[in-house]
């Protein structure tokens, strides 16, 4: 009988043992579980996160995907009046925000409308409701593009260039006064800053901003811009931190550009002044580099290039 128990504790003691080592050995093992399954899944969100990347530059695949499945674009509308010293012109647009998955999205232009009356809005200077009614009348041309439930929350702005500037300060504000009362019984989202006078460096900056959007240099080596006007003329491009000393700082603008800060010069030379320079293009052209040019090199369209522009 002792022997027996002695060889059953034995044998116990045995199994304890075995026990404790696979006790022992599945602590061992579920760690090292834990961390592959870890690690298989932080591969996994980088290899999501990098596939995600690449196509979020891709902004049509996503949005065709999300269209496929169901997705239900939101339209969005705008109307702006350019009243410019030698006619007025309606840009009316239609966008639409397409689906997308980084960042914020851009607006996808749907369509768009133009028509231009002339004379333009100075012209009526003894006349301001007459003035106003032909931008009444512009507006009314560009309805059809705007669905009636969208009006009241579509915005519609004026904006009034060299013709008006040129005017006494009393008249030009006559006009625009005229203006802003004559619209705001249209039904459009019409605010106290709908219509307004712009400055001349606002006219280069967003023609500016027109020519690199167009051409997707914002965010790379930029163009300069010159606008010609009918009643004035403005010069834009990008400056680098050395060049600003030597530019007069009324001249000197900083913008928002490709998610930072840029430093832009521009210049607006009024219809007098180019009148009293009486210079031919070859002259006028070398003014400008001597002037503006000699020492900020900028990439422009190639001399040789040339395509078919038309005007509507």
């Amino acid at each position: 009988m002792g022997k027996f128990s002695t060889y059953r504790y034995l044998e116990l003691k045995d199994d304890t043992s075995t026990s404790h080592i696979n006790v022992r050995t599945r602590s061992i093992k579920q760690p090292r579980r834990l961390k592959k399954i870890f690690i298989f899944l932080l591969i996994l969100a980088l290899c999501v996160t990098y596939f995600l990347g690449m196509f979020a530059g891709q902004a049509q695949w996503f949005d065709g995907l999300a269209k496929s499945l169901g997705y239900e674009s939101v339209y969005h509308h705008a109307v702006i009046i350019d009243a410019g010293s030698s006619g007025s012109r309606v840009l009316a647009y239609k966008f639409r925000v397409p689906f997308t998955v980084f960042g914020q999205p851009n607006l996808d232009l749907v369509d768009e409308y133009f028509e231009e009356t002339k004379p333009g809005l100075s012209s009526y200077v003894n006349d301001p409701e007459k003035g106003a009614d032909t931008i009444v009348q512009l507006v009314k041309k560009a309805e059809h593009l705007i669905p009636f439930d969208k009006r009241r929350v579509t915005p519609l702005i004026v904006r009034a260039t060299a013709g008006l500037r040129l005017l006494p300060k009393e008249k030009a504000l006559q006009l625009i006064d005229e203006v802003a009362k004559a619209i705001t019984k249209l039904g459009y989202d019409v605010g106290t800053n709908s219509v307004e006078i712009m400055d001349g460096s606002d006219e280069g900056i967003f023609i500016w901003y027109t020519v690199n959007l167009l051409h997707n240099l914002i965010d790379g080596e930029t163009m300069a811009a010159l606008d010609l006007g009918g009643g004035s003329t403005q010069i834009t491009y990008q400056l680098n931190d050395q060049d600003k000393k030597n530019f007069p700082t009324s001249d000197i603008y900083t913008v928002p550009a490709g998610g930072d800060n840029i430093t832009l010069y521009t210049h607006r030379f009024s219809s007098k002044e180019l009148a009293k320079l009486n210079m031919s293009n070859e002259k006028m052209q070398k003014r400008l580099q001597e002037r503006f040019l000699w020492h900020t090199p900028f990439k422009c369209n190639q001399i040789e290039h040339e395509h078919d522009v038309t005007h509507r």
